[in-house]
């Protein structure tokens, strides 16, 4: 569902609203004693985006899975040349004994 909120914003409003818009993705594994999923999306060529006057249905849904459901962080960046996600959410979701 992150994925698909974040490729339909691009579509709509970002570098995929543009015929030579781009997204880049890139993940790995962070902290090697507490692993953590680390992934960056990238939006480039787009049009110029600003943060949302309000957060909307696909912003909450983003957070919401992110902080919550996977117990993890993102920042979302609103930069000249496009919207960049950084997120980062724990491999191991055992709980501690």
């Amino acid at each position: 569902m992150i994925f698909h909120e974040l490729a339909t914003n691009a579509g709509k409003y970002g570098a995929l609203s543009t015929p030579h818009g781009r997204v880049l993705v890139d993940w790995g594994v962070a902290d090697q004693t507490a692993p953590k999923l680390k992934l960056s999306w990238r939006e480039l060529d787009g049009p110029k985006v600003t943060p949302p006057d309000t957060r909307g249905f696909g912003s909450r849904l983003i957070e919401r899975n992110i902080r919550h459901d996977l117990a993890g962080e993102i920042d979302l960046v609103y930069g000249k040349d496009g919207l960049i996600a950084e997120l980062m959410v724990p491999l191991d979701r055992t709980p501690a004994l």
